[in-house]
């Protein structure tokens, strides 16, 4: 699953940016980051990428400027997403419901919750 997406969430100004890059299979684990793309002037960003070991290893692959992260389980079988946890780096992000709410835009037939 490789995926860079613009969602448009009410009471947002402007897009946010999805990217995706996992393997495909059942269940899908792996670290995100809430960050800004210097590059587009500062557009809020969610990246998950399950082939990283650090969520700085997400900073630098996709330059972004973070602002927190977390761990992302996908289950596509019983179609589940959960987020949890935070990054021993950059700490939780900001607003974790709007975090969840952009994962929500994307795999909109799915239960999406979070734990602390």
């Amino acid at each position: 699953m490789n995926l860079r997406q613009s969602l448009h969430l009410p009471d947002l100004p402007q897009p946010i940016v999805l990217i995706l890059h996992a393997v495909d299979r059942e269940r899908i684990e792996g670290k995100y980051v809430m960050g800004r793309i210097p590059e587009e002037g500062g557009r809020l960003a969610v990246i998950f990428d399950d082939s990283v070991t650090f969520h700085r290893d997400i900073v630098e692959k996709y330059g972004v400027k973070p602002l927190g992260g977390g761990w992302c389980s996908i289950d596509t079988r019983t179609r589940t997403l959960l987020l949890s946890s935070r990054s021993t780096q950059y700490g939780m992000e900001p607003d974790r419901n709007l975090t969840l709410a952009v994962f929500q835009a994307h795999f909109a037939n799915y239960l999406c919750d979070r734990t602390e």
